[in-house]
């Protein structure tokens, strides 16, 4: 091969190393922000007095640790404020949203917990930036009502509005969205009432809250039939059904993918929904603070259940509880049933369940603890059997309950000796004994 051919391929390859080492390449000028985005950048970290942005030095912003993401192209597509949740202005901070509409690659902006003040309606403008799927805007202090532009938002899939001080009533923004798949909009001051068919048409909508006190939802009426299939729903405190009698929502029963259900505090009447209790796919489920009055002997089971969380407390529910309810319910591991009207003794198969939260308190429950709750391996780290009718030895004697950091036994009918097998609860921090016939002392691993 000619030298002076590989002479000159060598003098090409040794400058174009120079280069890339020394001088920025064409690709290097294009990346990350223009001026005017840096300038935009500084004007929000100097408006929230350097909370915002914290590491950003005014010219590399794809060089930020958490707060600025971009893409191997060097356009930014996500911004996150507030990182650690810790530093947050100490009074409400009003942004320039304007700003945020110069990033037109952006895809999500998350603003939560600022203390960040102002109408929701500046928010309109992002509208402009096309590519946003993500918005959070949760747990700040944003004021008036829900604007109708949210439903201009062509590709957003994440909206969360929750804890702020909204008001005024939900708006039909996703009449034609489909592309939505999580909504939070729980801890306002929503009002009025609200058709659950507003949300038929979304049909990738997996994740919904609206728990809001003064909020009516109605699911019942007028006749609707849901495009999506829920994981997680939220319906807390929302009056609801209360023009069709308080009823569980019927559209439920076709939710295939539900995980997560949340229906306290609405005054629901009737029977206990067994339909709920032995869902396929339901693990958490929240009936407290309603008015079902009904026995759970009422309901017929064909199967096991894969619930793990059950609240019913704070309800009118009477009789026995089934013998075999821990077998039916083998995945239990929190069981809220306080403050109703239980009757009988504690089933022995509450034992057979990974249980670690028990609370039976505020029942009319008789006969002893049975000893499948405190043998050895129980997972138990809270039991609550208060205000009953329970008798006999404040504890079984093999008693051994290692994990168990809180007890409450106080009005009851138990006698004796303050049980000595309380020593074999070394985490024990709370013990509650009161109001029983019980004499002695209170071991000193609980002192």
């Amino acid at each position: 091969m000619d030298a002076s051919f590989v002479n000159k391929v060598m003098i090409v390859i040794f400058l174009w190393f120079i280069a890339l080492t020394f001088c920025p390449s064409a690709a290097w000028v294009e990346a990350g922000c223009s001026k005017e985005q840096n300038r935009a950048l500084l004007e929000i970290r100097n408006s929230t007095h350097g909370l915002a942005f914290d590491d950003f030095d005014g010219s590399h912003c794809c060089h930020s640790r958490h707060s600025i993401r971009c893409d191997k192209d060097g356009k930014v597509t996500r911004i996150v404020l507030n990182m650690d949740h810790m530093k947050v202005p100490s009074i409400p901070w009003s942004p320039n949203v304007t700003f945020f509409t110069l990033f037109n690659e952006l895809e999500v902006l998350d603003l939560s917990s600022m203390n960040m003040g102002g109408e929701l309606q500046a928010f309109c403008v992002l509208k402009r930036v096309k590519y946003l799927r993500k918005l959070y805007l949760g747990n700040n202090a944003l004021e008036g009502n829900i604007p109708s532009c949210l439903e201009r938002f062509e590709n957003l899939e994440i909206l969360d509005l929750s804890h702020n001080r909204l008001q005024g009533h939900l708006p039909s923004i996703f009449s034609n969205q489909s592309k939505i798949t999580k909504f939070k909009v729980s801890g306002n001051r929503l009002e009025g009432v609200l058709s659950f068919s507003i949300f038929a048409n979304a049909s990738s909508l997996d994740y919904l809250d609206l728990s809001n006190k003064k909020l009516e939802v109605e699911t019942e009426s007028p006749s609707w039939v849901p495009t999506f299939q829920l994981s997680f729903l939220y319906l807390a405190g929302c009056s609801l059904n209360k023009k069709n009698g308080h009823v569980v929502p019927a559209f439920i029963s076709n939710q295939y993918l539900l995980h997560l259900l949340d229906l306290s505090d609405n005054s629901l009447e009737g029977s206990i929904p067994c339909q709920l209790l032995f869902n396929m796919n339901i693990t958490v489920l929240s009936l407290s603070r309603n008015k079902i009055d009904a026995s759970f002997l009422d309901c017929s089971a064909n199967g096991t259940s894969p619930l793990e969380w059950l609240d019913i407390s704070d309800n009118h529910v009477k009789g026995s509880l089934p013998g075999k309810i821990g077998y039916l319910h083998p995945q239990l591991r929190l069981v809220d049933m306080s403050s109703n009207a239980l009757e009988g003794n504690i089933p022995w198969s509450f034992g057979y369940p990974p249980l670690e939260f028990l609370d039976l308190s505020h029942n009319m429950l008789s006969g002893t603890i049975p000893q499948s709750l405190t043998r050895t391996g129980t997972q138990l780290m809270f039991l609550d059997l208060s205000n009953n009718k329970l008798q006999g030895q404040m504890l079984p004697k093999d008693a051994n309950i290692t994990r168990l950091r809180i007890l409450h036994l106080s009005g009851n009918h138990f006698e004796g000796v303050i049980s000595p097998s309380i020593s074999n609860c070394p985490s024990l921090i709370i013990l509650e004994v009161r109001d029983n016939d019980l004499s002695g002392n209170i071991p000193r691993v609980v002192v």
